[in-house]
């Protein structure tokens, strides 16, 4: 579904990348960008509600975790995890989102790949925290499916139901088709609806959905790349050729 969300993000600000580029939070007149630290927060500074949920919908993600203790398998042990990944040359967001929300912790995610994670999986802190936002901020890629089944299964914890055979069989379906589980179709169907996504005949995307300019911002911080490629024309004159590949 990413692809007809930066469809429709390229529909609605095709003419607005220069306001991005320009924006106080990448440069500004002193070009002080340059010299900035981004493993480290920035100072005087805050993330944006938009903005983290553009950055959730690119680089996050709601988890459930299901495991027995030793050889106890009629009492499962149900955790959940809400987590935003980043490299480590990038770690200064994660302490940002960790200002934003008040709680949770930035730990190495994966060392081979060089990576560090924000993570939240306290349920108390997923209950007062983490979905309030996501309720009044919700996901606008494929990504709010998941959400949506993991706050059901927040819900079941936090009413004890999990330790009953109806809970953890109602878990156990909805983490089946969570994440990398659910299917294309579901994807589609859902972006399709949620952002009213019209088929034009000369085979395109429309859409009447206005994207919000802060989660456009971070949402192609995290899936957007910027190349830059030399070339020559014939007459041997070199010319610079930007582009954004979403």
């Amino acid at each position: 579904m990413l692809q007809y969300i930066l469809l429709v993000a390229n529909i609605l600000y095709k003419n607005k990348f220069i306001f991005l580029i320009n924006n106080n939070n990448f440069i500004n007149k002193e070009n002080k960008l340059i010299n900035r630290d981004f493993t480290k927060a920035r100072h005087n500074a805050a993330l944006m509600p938009w903005q983290v949920t553009g950055l959730v919908d690119g680089e996050g993600g709601f988890n459930c975790y299901i495991s027995h203790s030793g050889n106890d398998l009629t009492n499962p042990s149900v955790k959940l995890e809400f987590k935003v990944t980043q490299k480590k040359h990038s770690e200064g967001v994660l302490y940002e989102l960790q200002n934003y929300f008040g709680c949770g912790s930035v730990v190495i995610d994966n060392r081979k790949t060089d990576t560090k994670k924000y993570h939240v999986n306290g349920l108390s802190a997923i209950l007062d925290k983490i979905i309030p936002h996501f309720e009044t901020y919700p996901c606008l890629t494929s990504k709010f499916l998941n959400f949506r089944d993991w706050k059901e299964i927040a819900i079941i914890m936090k009413n004890k139901e999990h330790k009953t055979i109806k809970g953890i069989e109602q878990i156990w379906y909805l983490t089946s088709q969570m994440n990398t589980k659910r299917s294309f179709e579901d994807k589609y169907n859902h972006c399709k609806s949620s952002l009213g996504l019209t088929l034009l005949s000369n085979g395109e995307f429309d859409t009447k959905f206005e994207l919000p300019a802060h989660w456009v911002q971070t949402f192609l911080d995290g899936e957007s790349v910027f190349y830059t490629y030399f070339s020559e024309k014939k007459v041997g004159v070199k010319f610079i050729k930007v582009v954004i590949l979403l």
